[in-house]
């Protein structure tokens, strides 16, 4: 897995950097970690790469790690957010972005083994394995925005690509964390982790899509929706 580490002090990146590489080869995890201690940078690099995990310092000159959260869940309401702090209040803080775990300084191993093991179960479960050209294709289940049946076929719309899998769609349900997706029509599969908000009969994604809800499951998707935000907020997923 992929993690990024922000801190505007550059020893204290590289130092949690150290102890989570260490961690994890003493754990059997293989993870490579990126530090930045430059904002901008950062906010480029997340663009173009995919991390499994963000390691946020609190308290920074340039900004507040918790606005940086924000801006994260703005495209990304389901990726692990870890926040760093000198201060067990600010912790607390991290309720509204849904943070997974915090860190206080100095980092301590036994802290990372655990927040990096748990990491581990999650991004298991997360991994979608289709068959595309007769190869395995691993496909982390937090880039899915939604699919849909087209005849034969599977369309599995991601952040950023479009696969067309020849599976059924009741095949392809089975390979999805139950939780976290939700049936809203006959042939159409949403993942709520992309979820922007609900209306009466649409699903409203982070990046403007709208996904029609159909009328005979408007119920139940309002139900499942509302049960996962329950879920969410208190850590249970």
């Amino acid at each position: 897995m992929n993690i990024a580490v922000l801190d505007d002090l550059k020893e204290e990146a590289e130092l949690l950097k150290k102890l989570i590489e260490e961690t994890a080869c003493k754990n059997y995890i293989n993870c490579k970690v990126f530090t930045y201690t430059d904002i901008s940078t950062f906010n480029n690099e997340i663009k173009t790469k995919s991390f499994s995990a963000f390691f946020l310092d609190i308290i920074m000159p340039e900004a507040n790690g918790l606005d940086i959260a924000r801006k994260i869940r703005e495209s990304n309401r389901s990726v692990p957010i870890i926040f760093v702090t000198t201060d067990r209040g600010f912790a607390l803080e991290g309720y509204d972005v849904q943070a997974f775990d915090y860190v206080i300084k100095p980092p301590e191993e036994k802290r990372i083994s655990l927040i990096l093991n748990r990491l581990c179960n999650i991004t298991a479960e997360r991994v979608i394995t289709i068959k595309k050209n007769r190869m395995s294709l691993d496909i982390p289940a937090s880039t899915v925005l939604y699919a849909q049946s087209r005849g034969h076929n599977v369309e599995i719309y991601t952040i950023t690509d479009t696969y067309s899998v020849y599976m059924s769609f009741k095949d392809f349900l089975n390979l999805l964390p139950r939780d976290e997706f939700c049936v809203y029509s006959r042939g159409g599969v949403v993942n709520l982790g992309n979820v922007s908000s609900i209306s009466d009969n649409f699903f409203i994604m982070n990046t403007g899509i709208q996904l029609h809800i159909s009328r005979s499951k408007t119920n139940e998707v309002k139900t499942q929706y509302a049960n996962y935000i329950f879920k969410k907020t208190r850590g249970c997923l």
